[in-house]
């Protein structure tokens, strides 16, 4: 199935978005399988699939429509093969795609380079015939069991669960004569938000493509060699090899005390608006040509660099503009140290920001014609120390480009500091963010030598998020002090949950005007190991004595969680409901799962005697809930596992 998914990606490629990211984008639009050049038997056009990811046997349930491709391998139609009906080159390849149990599909780029598609959750040593390995060019003779193309890390989901891929792919270049002057690139690909590969050289086509010459353009092709596999979200973004050019840059420097302690400190006026001083009204101590965007004209202390030129923009459409997210905590201990600035083109403000206030935005995304365009940048250092000056453009046919001057950075904050789970749990202390623009101070993160992890907020026992791959990285923790030093995952969230979970209800039997318990009434006892190294925590909330334990299952799949709710002596008039899960849907399978985000993830309740749920719209989101026992003096359990 996944061999078919592959070929029905490059098929499907003939649908252009022309107000897409990148302008030129391809998406296959999956209505029939007439978009594609070339279909074997064993592929469908449908609307939705299903398998248990626990049922180890079970076959994909479809449902008749359209939107996804699926694809299954019999022995009649094993290695079946989907070729897209155009040519393709350098691209940057998006799709998401879900394996059934067991299932192996291949997907060539070119028809030629290929990455292995397949069932290989909970794997924990990877073999060349592994998820997200690429397929070399011969039958490989490794010794030691160690192959040098399999992915850098295991972050395969479930059979059932939607995966994601990213691809930016560079083919090789040829002469006029026809010689090939390099070779085909793997220039990156991402596996459920990880990078897995990067820079990886293709000397020629893999076993198993379509053809043995390379070409600067070639199809995309999928194979499936065994099971099942569906895909979906078939985007491809052409590289021309085109950038956004700054011609006839000039600069000025003004070296002035632009902004009081006071000002500084407080931030001024409340809301949301920029106010930057006018640099019309003041002379200039410094100007000159500048052939690059860069800080280091700039003397330290307060100062303010203006950059006028001209853009040249090689073509029409959409470009983003963007500068990166303020990372501040405040003026005596800063982190990364904040500017402030604006971004003006043909005379009109595109965004302007202030880094220490937390104001403005640092992004926008404008249309531009092909040519030149005017163009004016203006950077506010308003510490003691440099900050960073650095703008980004991507657009048409352009990955994310720099426009300022980059250079190798000689402080920590570039560097990583992995914290990894190797032989036993680790267990990190530290300020978490929970959101936007909310921190915990009172974060506990957990790996494993599995690479299932997971954070929780300490005061209220909320599980805040769970990722796969590598465990943590602590760098931001040895800069400054507060609240920038949080802990960053090494892998992708598969959920946040933002609120505590322990709700609420005057209504004794129904969840009705519901709320959290608020955060001041927990008590929390800090917690315990057991005797495999995992922490159980002890808290306290409304009327209940928690005892809360989280790990993964005994197959290292998935995560497992235990609570024990013990209850005071006296009764309450309300009822207490437990938030397994908030999400953006939420369905019940006919097999007792229940799937998030249409199929991110499941949950499946395991306690005895849990028969009753409720699923609560709540705004944008639903609410996954199951009861809380609130008699006297009782002691009940709830046991549930988050599955991808």
């Amino acid at each position: 199935m996944q061999c078919a998914v592959c070929s029905i990606l490059l098929a499907l490629g003939i649908f252009v978005i022309p107000g897409s990211l990148h302008g030129q984008t391809i998406e296959f639009k999956l209505d029939d399988l007439s978009e594609f050049g070339s279909v074997d038997a064993g592929w469908q056009i449908k609307s939705d699939v299903y398998t248990n990811p626990l049922v180890k046997n079970d076959q994909f349930h479809i449902r008749s429509g359209k939107g996804i491709i699926v694809g299954s391998s019999t022995n009649a139609n094993k290695g079946s093969k989907l070729i897209s009906r155009d040519d393709y080159g350098d691209i940057e390849l998006q799709f998401e795609m879900m394996m059934g149990h067991d299932g192996l599909a291949e997907i060539y780029l070119q028809g030629r380079y290929g990455i292995i598609l397949a069932d290989s959750w909970g794997r924990e040593k990877l073999t060349r015939r592994d998820n997200a390995s690429l397929i070399e060019p011969e039958t490989p003779n490794y010794s030691d069991n160690i192959y040098p193309n399999t992915a850098r890390v295991n972050v395969s989901s479930a059979p059932g669960v939607w995966q994601r891929f990213r691809i930016v792919f560079k083919a090789p270049g040829f002469d006029a004569e026809g010689n090939k002057i390099k070779p085909a690139k793997f220039e990156r690909i991402v596996h459920n938000g990880t990078v897995v590969h990067e820079n990886k050289y293709v000397s020629k086509p893999y076993r198993g493509a379509l053809f043995e010459d390379e070409a600067a353009k070639g199809p995309l092709m999928v194979r499936i060699k065994s099971g099942n596999i569906a895909l979906r979200n078939i985007k491809i973004n052409k590289l021309a090899g085109e950038t956004v050019k700054l011609n006839n840059m000039s600069y000025e420097l003004f070296n002035k005390t632009f902004f009081e302690r006071e000002w500084l400190l407080w931030g001024g006026d409340p809301g949301s608006t920029v106010e930057l001083p006018d640099l019309d009204a003041i002379a200039a101590d410094e100007q000159g040509k500048t052939e690059y965007l860069t800080g280091d004209l700039g003397s330290g202390g307060q100062y303010a660099l203006r950059f006028t030129g001209t853009l040249e923009i090689p073509e029409d459409g959409p470009y983003t503009f963007s500068v990166p997210p303020q990372n501040f905590q405040s003026i005596y201990e800063p982190a990364d140290s904040p500017s402030m600035g604006s971004l003006l083109i043909d005379g009109e403000q595109l965004f302007a920001w202030n880094g220490l206030h937390h104001k403005g935005s640092t992004q926008k995304t404008v249309d531009l014609s092909k040519g030149e365009h005017s163009f004016t940048f203006n950077h506010f250092n308003i510490q003691s120390r440099w900050s960073d000056l650095e703008i980004f453009v991507e657009g048409p046919s352009i990955q994310k480009q720099a426009l300022h001057l980059q250079k190798e950075e000689d402080h920590a904050s570039n560097e990583m500091i992995p914290l990894l789970a190797n032989h036993s749990p680790v267990i990190q202390r530290s300020y978490l963010k929970t959101g936007p623009e909310e921190i915990t101070t009172t974060g506990l993160s957990v790996g494993y030598p599995s690479q299932i992890n997971y954070s929780v907020d300490m005061a209220t026992g909320t599980l805040l998020q769970a990722w796969k791959g590598d465990f943590a990285d602590a760098v931001n923790m040895w800069e400054g002090r507060g609240i920038p030093q949080t802990l960053v995952s090494l892998g992708e969230p598969v959920f946040h949950v933002d609120t505590p979970q322990v709700l609420v209800s005057s209504d004794r039997s129904k969840p009705v005007d519901i709320t959290a318990v608020e955060k001041d009434q927990y008590q929390r006892q800090g917690y315990s190991l057991s005797a495999d190294g995992s922490p159980i925590l002890n808290y306290s909330v409304g009327h209940f004595a928690i005892r809360d334990q989280i790990k993964p299952d005994q197959t290292n799949r998935f995560l497992t969680r235990r609570l024990e709710f013990q209850s005071k002596q006296i009764a309450n008039s309300d009822s207490y409901w437990y938030l397994l899960m908030k999400g953006k849907d939420i369905n019940r399978t006919p097999d007792g799962l229940y799937v998030i985000n249409n199929k991110e993830f499941y949950i499946d309740i395991t306690s005895e005697g849990v028969d009753k749920t409720e699923i609560l719209q709540q705004e944008e989101h639903e609410l996954l809930l199951v009861p809380i026992d609130n008699a006297a003096k009782k002691k009940s359990e709830l046991r549930y596992s988050i599955i991808w």
